[in-house]
């Protein structure tokens, strides 16, 4: 194996990206020039097992923040076992019995460590921080947790009955079940429509199996990525890290062969009966490309613009008596594909005449595109934003997750104002007229069915869910 160290000065951003380093061992090192950059160099190193591993060297943060992120996320979970990646993570950080017979919670108490853990569908994300003293004796602590996976049966339970209490205790807005209703729509029979945290027939049906199942194949060196940011060096911590972290297993990495979302034929609109409810919760949308698509910047730059106050959202509204219609605009980015929507929340007696509104705001930006200050003040806005995204540890630490997660390229980071600014109205016009059909998208509303049911039959396919 050979070696390769890069030192990149970068310009890091909530959306921007960096390449992965290789697994090569004696390589001459890389610097690239420093764009006004926010961060310290990244340094990027590999170990013989795959483990992907980015240094930042902070010596102002005396406290370090270590992310470990597997590749893998909640899209693997079985249909019936939904929840099941988002429990393995959190088994994880319960481990009661270490190799030296002390709890986890005791050992993290004595070495002044926090954790925690998200799942989202496309990756799983631990987040530790401690004391830089503190790390020789870290390391060998997280490396066995991550890497020795074994429980107790009853501690496997105990968290079913947490998260079941939670799931049956947690209320449901209008405008979160709309939420739920529309991804449901868009992504159909792909685990995007899925809940990341499952459902309570779910939770009830995983067992112990599950859980090691999932461990074992997704777990592995080769599908995960090191990032410690603070006041580290990389000549300090890499001692730190192979004779830990290198014991780590290197398996086969598990292929997203999910069948694509498809797009729709005809207007399908979801209804959530709400037959008291007095106001309406809608969402109105269509699939979009994945998150490392080209069209993917003009989107973010479409969604800044409607989303900015006052935005051309604010001119339908207006149309409205006044503060009874809310409209904002809804960019929803993944590794496989993505959703674009406007959500409202209106009187349910306007809900149809809001419909009506929103695709004919939809087919003028098809047929004009938006302005030229409406898109640079969306610019501006999406650039001038960089610096607040990037002031912690952490920040720093899941940004450079996301870069790696969705393989953005390094250029890309280099040149990422750049990019912005290239993005042409034109360019704006043509995703809305390739992806934003008014003949063709998925509206979910929450609301009194009966009410609006006539209308909403006249604008396409229509079914009610309680």
């Amino acid at each position: 194996m050979f070696k390769q160290l890069i030192v990149g000065l970068i310009l890091i951003a909530c959306l921007v990206s960096l390449g992965v380093g290789s697994q090569a061992r004696d390589q001459s090192s890389q610097s690239q020039p420093k764009p006004a950059g926010l961060i310290p160099p990244v340094y990027y190193d590999s170990l013989l097992n795959g483990l992907q591993i980015l240094v930042v060297e902070r010596p102002e943060q005396p406290e370090v923040t270590i992310g470990f992120m597997i590749k893998s996320g909640a899209a693997f979970d079985l249909v019936g076992r939904e929840g099941a990646t988002d429990l393995t993570a959190h088994m994880v950080l319960r481990k009661t019995q270490m190799v030296n017979d002390k709890p986890l919670a005791e050992l993290f108490q004595d070495l002044n460590v926090s954790a925690d853990v998200s799942v989202t569908w496309d990756a799983t994300r631990f987040m530790f921080q401690a004391p830089a003293r503190n790390l020789p004796q870290v390391f060998p602590v997280l490396a066995e947790i991550l890497s020795r996976f074994t429980f107790p049966e009853g501690d496997l339970a105990s968290l079913k009955q947490q998260r079941l209490a939670e799931l049956r205790q947690r209320p449901v807005s209008p405008s979160d079940r709309t939420d739920l209703e529309f991804s449901r729509l868009v992504f159909a029979r792909h685990p995007y429509a899925r809940l990341v945290e499952g459902t309570v027939d779910s939770i009830e049906a995983i067992t112990a199996a599950d859980i090691s199942r999932l461990h074992r194949r997704f777990y592995l060196a080769n599908n995960a990525v090191l990032t410690v940011v603070g006041d580290v060096s990389s000549q300090t911590i890499m001692p730190l890290i192979r004779p830990t972290f290198g014991a780590l297993r290197r398996g086969k990495i598990v292929p997203s062969t999910f069948t694509a979302p498809a797009k729709p034929t005809g207007i399908q609109v979801k209804v959530a009966d709400q037959p008291n409810s007095k106001e309406a919760f809608i969402r109105l949308g269509y699939l979009v490309p994945s998150r490392a698509s080209d069209e993917f910047t003009p989107l973010l730059l479409l969604n800044s613009a409607l989303s900015r106050k006052p935005s051309p959202l604010d001119r339908v509204a207006s149309a409205f008596p006044p503060e009874r219609v809310t409209l904002t605009s809804h960019l929803d980015a993944r590794a496989l594909a993505g959703s674009f929507s406007i959500a409202a929340t209106t009187p349910s007696p306007l809900a149809p005449a809001v419909i009506s509104s929103l695709l004919k705001f939809i087919d003028s930006i098809r047929s004009e595109g938006i302005n030229h200050s409406d898109l640079a003040a969306a610019k501006s806005y999406v650039i001038g934003n960089f610096p607040g995204r990037l002031r912690t540890n952490r920040q720093i630490v899941e940004q450079l997750q996301d870069i790696e997660l969705y393989g953005l390229g390094r250029d890309y980071v280099l040149v990422f104002d750049q990019r912005i600014e290239r993005v042409t109205p034109e360019q704006v016009k043509k995703v809305v007229a390739d992806f934003f059909p008014t003949t063709d998208l998925y509206i979910a509303v929450t609301g009194p069915a009966t009410e609006m049911m006539e209308e909403l039959k006249a604008r396409g396919t229509v079914e009610v869910v309680k």
